[in-house]
């Protein structure tokens, strides 16, 4: 199960941060995020923080949604994760992508500062 877009997986503090070197496009979402549940729960961590910082999302609207309400049950994401994605500055499609996932049930929010994604763990 390998998401080619993923730069680096590290375990500090409690969390799990992933660094992107590429934005995660359709068809590349179900490895991604099978690999973040995957390991989260190898590490035995609830919280996931993605670094975006100078990745666009380049989902549409109706597959962010039907990602978010059908690819994410399939895998079996866990609902009790926290994921945070922090990002240089808010952007429509990534505040839309937070807007489906959460309705879908997820904990999934997206930040432009490290601290209040930090705090946001808990």
């Amino acid at each position: 199960m390998q998401a080619s877009n993923i730069q680096e997986i590290t375990v500090e503090n409690g969390y799990m941060k992933v660094a992107l070197d590429a934005s995660v496009r359709r068809g590349e979402g179900i490895s991604f995020f099978s690999r973040l549940n995957a390991t989260a729960h190898e590490e035995g961590l609830r919280h996931i923080m993605v670094d975006a910082r100078g990745l666009g999302c380049t989902n549409s609207p109706g597959t962010q949604f039907q990602f978010a309400n059908t690819h994410m049950r399939k895998i079996n994401f866990d609902r009790r994760l926290k994921l945070g994605v922090w990002i240089e500055k808010l952007d429509p499609e990534y505040e839309f992508f937070e807007l489906t996932f959460s309705n879908a049930g997820y904990q999934f929010k997206v930040f432009t500062e490290e601290k209040d994604l930090l705090n946001w763990f808990g």
